[in-house]
């Protein structure tokens, strides 16, 4: 028997106030993630990864609307009251974002930041969460961690600092994870050694986690599944292994195809045609139609569900049974 997922979002739909009316960021989004499970959520840039991870831990500006449900362990997050909800994000779920520099006071020390939680949340004396802090720094790789929690973030590379964030988030031993473009400031060395990280944390400690993304190879390398967004919607769920070599829906598969390899040589690379549309300016039916080499009529004229094909697997193309052969990344180069 499945064990029950330990996050589960239903239909959850998010709107931002822009100019006179509310537009939904957010649409329609479902998916769960189990205990020690990294879910990838993949897409580019504003097509609603970081507002789905915001929505969960309800950090959204005063005048949004969000509806559907978030149950973490069966406990719906969207109907907590203020209090509550201070402690689930104090113990249970943490979040790391994308540039630690901006989320870290720089008045304050690294074991100010990661001892912090420590003492207000967990009521260790200042020895004892400062040792707490030494064992946590070295859980992520920190070496010398008497100096760097004596550090200004000043003082510490990208690299270093995200390690000290994460080293805080982990501080109350919460059980999910939210890591929102974590490495995007990092060199390719250091954002391996960062994935790295979250992989053994994730295998020691069956630590769930949320793990956005626009870069598909880090996606590939840590994730059992990967959702990919687009204008607020999923447009594909599937296992990584999977996704990554069977898409089901073109703006999965125009993703893959645009990724540089070492492996082939390129003239030029390829890209998807036009841009994402704005929330303020959806298009009718299927919003990647205006994009798609596959549309049809009928993709214009109703917004294609995400629907369950087989097993694990999603997709919000009408037209994924017929074409699925010519999705494969084998089918797209030949197509270029």
């Amino acid at each position: 028997m499945t064990p029950p997922p330990l996050l589960e979002v239903r239909s959850v739909t998010t709107e931002v106030e822009i100019g006179d009316r509310h537009w939904p960021v957010v649409d329609g989004v479902s998916f769960t993630i189990g205990r020690g499970e990294v879910v990838g959520l993949v897409g580019e840039s504003g097509s609603g990864k970081s507002m789905t991870a915001r929505t969960i831990l309800r950090l959204l500006p005063a005048e949004a609307r969000t509806r559907g449900m978030i149950l973490l362990d069966g406990v719906d997050l969207l109907s907590l009251p203020r209090r509550a909800l201070r402690g689930v994000r104090a113990r249970r779920i943490a979040m790391i974002f994308q540039d630690p520099r901006a989320h870290i006071d720089p008045l304050w020390t690294s074991g100010d930041h990661v001892t912090e939680g420590l003492r207000v949340n967990g009521g260790l004396s200042g020895a004892v969460a400062r040792a707490r802090a030494r064992e946590l720094l070295a859980d992520v790789g920190i070496l010398e961690a008497e100096r760097v929690l004596g550090a200004y973030p000043g003082e510490l590379s990208g690299g270093m600092l995200q390690r000290v964030m994460i080293a805080g988030a982990l501080a109350a031993e919460p059980e999910l994870l939210i890591a929102d473009e974590p490495t995007t400031a990092l060199d390719v060395t250091v954002q391996a050694e960062i994935v790295a990280i979250f992989d053994g944390l994730r295998r020691e400690r069956e630590l769930a986690m949320l793990f956005i993304t626009h870069d598909l190879e880090l996606a590939s390398s840590l994730c059992d599944r990967v959702l990919v967004m687009y204008a607020g919607r999923v447009m594909e769920e599937q296992p990584t292994s999977a996704l990554f070599s069977a898409p089901l829906h073109p703006y999965t598969a125009g993703l893959l195809e645009a990724r540089p390899t070492l492996e082939t040589k390129h003239v030029r690379l390829s890209v998807i045609p036009g841009r994402p549309p704005t929330p303020t300016d959806p298009p009718d039916g299927c919003p990647f139609h205006p994009r798609c080499a596959f549309v049809e009529p009928a993709c214009i004229s109703a917004v294609p569900p995400l629907r369950q094909l087989a097993g694990a697997a999603f997709s919000a193309c009408r037209r994924t049974e017929e074409i699925r052969d010519r999705l494969r990344p084998e089918a797209m180069a030949g197509r270029g």
